[in-house]
Formats: structure tokens, C-alpha cells, sequence
């Protein structure tokens, strides 16, 4: 033990090769001790191996990402957006594997634990709350895909509904409560390891997805597309199947629009946080888990290549916010086939967004019924009653101090669970239906605490250590703050882009 921080037995070394490393000082706060660990049983069994992780972690960065990501290259241009996307991609694996490090070493189990034991209580508490904003504004981004796809398909089905049930079948309202419905069970659903098989189904329906949008551009859905002028130097046709085109470089500001979509289309650090926990006790490690992120960015890359490129190219000059909004034909078996897919991804998603929206808050709880016995045990001391308040919690198995009353007994843990799904599940819908656009809640979630989970709290995490006997880490202690304080600094830079695209995209037009 140190004056300087409390010292915390290490896992063994990622590089066979390397030497025995000292041993890591995180902070500490004497008068906060570390805050427990609360593990269902599904975590503790420890059921996650590297394919159940691999897709729920492919699904979890897929998500809501891959509608907007033709629009984004239109905006920013191919070239542009490949250099968008490689830049990023890069940056927030290392952030997830600093997530995954971090957790290794303090053993927590979600995001804001980490935080709670690098940071303090306080910061924990409202990192809780930026946790909760996140992950259920994601969630509720899920049923506005559920809405957006399910349009096209209820006016065709019923193209003359006026009244009676078939009206409202056919209302945006409908399809985002037929939505939510088909998600609360998996909604209901403790840990990550229990969702992995529809994880694996919602990447199958991807594949089928980006195929259709493949064949639809061979296939030539706009022929008549327009080709750049020669006067229009910022761009470069290129000319394809079905006289298709596209720019290669921005021709506008509005280049900042595509930065904050396609960031959010890569991210997986708040997830992440709960899925490395769950993997099985001989595979837990940052060199094992290194390997699960490397293929699941592969395949989220080889999904999303061709469904930008040639999502784009089949709308060269005219390519829609959702690329499934686009001009295909609504009678297609295909089309209508593939809307229905990413619904069922829509809905596989959801779950995964919901899940730390309910660690968060459930840490909120704890914290609140914590404060409220504490406070009622400072009253009680000196009486006799804490005395015998713990005699009978020792006897009855009760939590909290009930020597005072009955209203600081912390409630069990299935209640909790139960209110918290289906209050938030009520919420979602509502906000849902109010929300216009996937794209500017895009630019919501980023400006309101997408940076701080993807940069700034990675950032301050390198920032709290003395070292990380990791590889592909700084060993020094100067090395790793440098290396935070890059996070935060891009992390910044990237809210500030992430605020002018929502200044742009809800108060002037684009064109």
C-alpha cells in the first residue's frame, strides 16, 4: 500500500515474451470503498465464448448504422468517407480496448464501474446518467428503423385504408408499438450471452440485406442518373452499370454531417464493458478478447462496403437519409423481404441498447437507497437501534436499515428489473413517435454523451493509472497520459463537429 493509490494484483501479461510487470496503483478513496459488483447468475457462470461474443458484438456495432451510411458518403464523398471511416474505425478499437484493459484490471463489470472505481463515487454517479441518456436514446433509435421500414410495406399491403383497424395498421404509431412488443422479451433478458443467437440471426439478415441493395444497383434501379459537369472540379464521375455515378470528394460544408454518423456506426465501447466480463474464465483476457473485436470489425466492414458503395451508386445524386427509402420498387418480393429483415435486426438490437440503460440506472438506485440508510443509520446511532437493526437483518436475510421504518428496506432486485423494463420500454415508444428522423437522433445521441463513452472517458481512464502491463499500451506512466489526453482532446473536437451537424441539420436545409 501506497500514499499515492491502492495496489491491485495484475493479470498475467498479453506478450508471452514480456518480463514480470510491477504491479498497477489505481486511485483510491478511503472514505468511498470500491463499489460492489452486482453479477446475476448468468454472469457469474461466465457462458460467453469467442462466437456468442463475436456476433452480439457484431450486431451491437452494426445497429442502427447502416441505413444512414450511403447518405453520409453522398455528403462527404467515397474517398472522403473511406478516410472518415478508417480514421475513426481505428481510434475507437483502441478505445475498446482500452475499455476492455481497464476492465480486466479493476474486474468491473460495466461501464460506470469502471468509472466508479477510477473516478469516485460522484463521478460514477453521473457517469450513470450519461450511460442511461446513451444507451436508451440508441434503443429508441431501433424503433424508428422498426417505423421507417415498416411504412412502405403497410401502404402496400393497404394503399386505400381510411378507417376502421386498417387505418391505424398502416400509422407510423402502429409500427413502432408492433416493434416494441416483439422486443420486450429479449428485453427481459439479464445478460448478453443470452441474446447471442438472435445476434447471429440479425447478421444473417444483414448479409441478405446488403446482397438485395448489391443486385438492385447490377440491375440498374436509376438509370437516368446525371453525370457531373465538367465545370464542377471538387468531384470525380465515375461511370458503372446502369450509368451510376458518384462524387469522390465533398462538395459543400455539409461534410460535417457524414463525421458523427459514421462514427456512431463503429462504436461498441459502452457494450463492451458487459460483453468481456461474460466470456468464460479460461478466455478472459485483453490478448483472447483482441481477437473476438479484430473479426467483428472485419465483418462489420465487409458488411458495409458494399452496402455503402453500392447503395450510394444506385442513387448517385439523389441518395435518401435511410438507403431503403430510396426509389426501389415497392412490389418487389425482394425489397419487401429485406425491409422485413432489417425490422427483425431493428428488434435484435434493441435489447442490446437497452441492457447497460439498465445497469446504469439500477446503479442509480442502489446508490440512491444507499444514501437514504446511511443517512437513516447516522440518525440511529447512539440508540441501540443499528444494533439491533443488524441482529434482525442477520436473522430475516433483509437488506437495508429498517430500524427507523420500512422505507428504506431496498426493494428486490426482480422488482426493480421489471419496473425499470417496461417504464423505460413506455418511454422509448413515446419518444419514438415524436421523433422525426434517424438522422437527427444520430446527432442527438452523438452531441449529447456519444463522445465522452467513445473518447473522453477512455481518455481519463489512461489518465488514473500508473500502468497497464498490456500490449499494444504505452508502458510508462507518462506514455499512457499522453495517449489519454490525445483521446480527450479528439474527443472534444469531435462533440464540437458532432454540434454543428445538429446545428445544420435542424436549422437550415440540405440540399
Amino acid at each position: 500500500m501506497t500514499a499515492e493509490g491502492v495496489q491491485v494484483a495484475m493479470p498475467r501479461s498479453d506478450c508471452g515474451s514480456m518480463p514480470p510487470q510491477p504491479r498497477a496503483r489505481l486511485p483510491s478513496h478511503p472514505a468511498h470503498p470500491a463499489k460492489p459488483v452486482h453479477r446475476t447468475e448468468a454472469q457469474s457462470a461466465h457462458r460467453g465464448n469467442f462466437f456468442s461474443s463475436l456476433f452480439t458484438l457484431v450486431n451491437v456495432i452494426l445497429g442502427t448504422g447502416m441505413l444512414t451510411l450511403p447518405y453520409s458518403f453522398a455528403k462527404a464523398g467515397v474517398a472522403t468517407g473511406f478516410l472518415i471511416m478508417l480514421v475513426y474505425g481505428s481510434l475507437l478499437f483502441s478505445t475498446a480496448y482500452v475499455v476492455v484493459c481497464i476492465s480486466d484490471l479493476t474486474g468491473a463489470q460495466s461501464f460506470e464501474a469502471i468509472v466508479h472505481r477510477l473516478l469516485g463515487p460522484r463521478a460514477g454517479v453521473v457517469t450513470s446518467v450519461m450511460v442511461a441518456v446513451y444507451a436508451f436514446f440508441m434503443s429508441t433509435s431501433c424503433l424508428i428503423i422498426v417505423a421507417d421500414m415498416a411504412g412502405p410495406m403497410a401502404h402496400y399491403v393497404a394503399p386505400d385504408a381510411h378507417e376502421g383497424f386498417t387505418a391505424f395498421a398502416v400509422r407510423r404509431e402502429a409500427h413502432i408499438l408492433l416493434g416494441a412488443i416483439l422486443a420486450l422479451p429479449a428485453m427481459l433478458m439479464k445478460d448478453f450471452t443470452a441474446l447471442r443467437f438472435t445476434s447471429l440471426l440479425a447478421f444473417c439478415c444483414l448479409i441478405f440485406v446488403v446482397g438485395v441493395v448489391t443486385a438492385y444497383y447490377f440491375k440498374g434501379v436509376d438509370d437516368d442518373a446525371p453525370v457531373p459537369t465538367p465545370q464542377n472540379a471538387s468531384s470525380l464521375a465515375i461511370s458503372e452499370a446502369g450509368g451510376s455515378s458518384m462524387n469522390l470528394w465533398p462538395e459543400s460544408i455539409q461534410i460535417i454531417y457524414s463525421i458523427p454518423n459514421i462514427a456512431l456506426s463503429l462504436t461498441c465501447q459502452l457494450q463492451i464493458a458487459a460483453i468481456y466480463p461474460e466470456m468464460e474464465d479460461k478466455h478472459r483476457s485483453p490478448a483472447y478478447f483482441t481477437k473476438v473485436m479484430g473479426t467483428a470489425y472485419a465483418l462489420v466492414l465487409i458488411v458495409y462496403i458494399p452496402i455503402t458503395i453500392f447503395g450510394y451508386m444506385t442513387f448517385p445524386h439523389n441518395t435518401p437519409p435511410n438507403i431503403l427509402e430510396g426509389d426501389y420498387p415497392a412490389s418487389d418480393w425482394a425489397i419487401m423481404l429485406s425491409r422485413g429483415c432489417l425490422m427483425l435486426v431493428a428488434i435484435c438490437t434493441m435489447p442490446l441498447n437497452h441492457h447497460p440503460c439498465r445497469s446504469a440506472l439500477r446503479d442509480l438506485w442502489d446508490a440512491w437507497w444507499a444514501k437514504a440508510a446511511e443517512k437513516d443509520r447516522d440518525v440511529g446511532e447512539g440508540t441501540g437501534l443499528v444494533a439491533a437493526a443488524d441482529a434482525r437483518s442477520h436473522v430475516t436475510g433483509r437488506t437495508g436499515t429498517d430500524f427507523t421504518s420500512h422505507r428504506h428496506i431496498v426493494p428486490p432486485r426482480d422488482m426493480f428489473f421489471y419496473v425499470e423494463c417496461f417504464g423505460a420500454w413506455l418511454v422509448m415508444i413515446g419518444i419514438a413517435c415524436v421523433v422525426p428522423t434517424l438522422s437527427v437522433l444520430c446527432s442527438i445521441i452523438n452531441f449529447t454523451a456519444g463522445v465522452l463513452i467513445m473518447f473522453i472517458f477512455p481518455g481519463v481512464f489512461l489518465r488514473n493509472v500508473e500502468e497497464l502491463p498490456y500490449a499494444y499500451l504505452p508502458s510508462s506512466r507518462a506514455g499512457l497520459s499522453r495517449l489519454g489526453a490525445f483521446y480527450i482532446v479528439w474527443g472534444v473536437l469531435s462533440g464540437i463537429v458532432a454540434f454543428a451537424s445538429f446545428l445544420e441539420g435542424t436549422f437550415f436545409d440540405r440540399q
